[in-house]
């Protein structure tokens, strides 16, 4: 699927990559495709939303628009969830 730059916020544009290819619906797959990242691209996907500002996420929290582009942006907060949590599961085995 393609996103439509001009539905989402300035800041949440350059996501749009990241919301592509993580814009898996089921969340065991979207788990087990994340689980199976190396660490340098599990850091990318933990880190993602550093650079958004609060309108991305008053977009997110208010918009009444359910677009694929809404829902890609909500999968991909799914996704930084559990590559975080990853993270500090696997810094802490070192």
């Amino acid at each position: 699927m393609t996103l439509d730059p001009r539905r989402l916020p300035p800041s949440a544009i350059p996501l749009i990559p990241m919301a592509e290819r993580w814009n898996i619906g089921d969340d065991g797959d979207r788990g087990m495709a994340i689980r199976a990242l190396g660490d340098r691209e599990l850091l990318a996907l933990a880190r993602c939303f550093e650079d958004v500002d609060e309108d991305f996420w008053d977009w997110l929290a208010t918009t009444p628009d359910r677009s694929p582009e809404y829902f890609a942006m909500v999968i991909l907060v799914m996704a930084m969830e559990l590559a975080n949590v990853l993270v500090s599961k696997r810094e802490e085995q070192r």
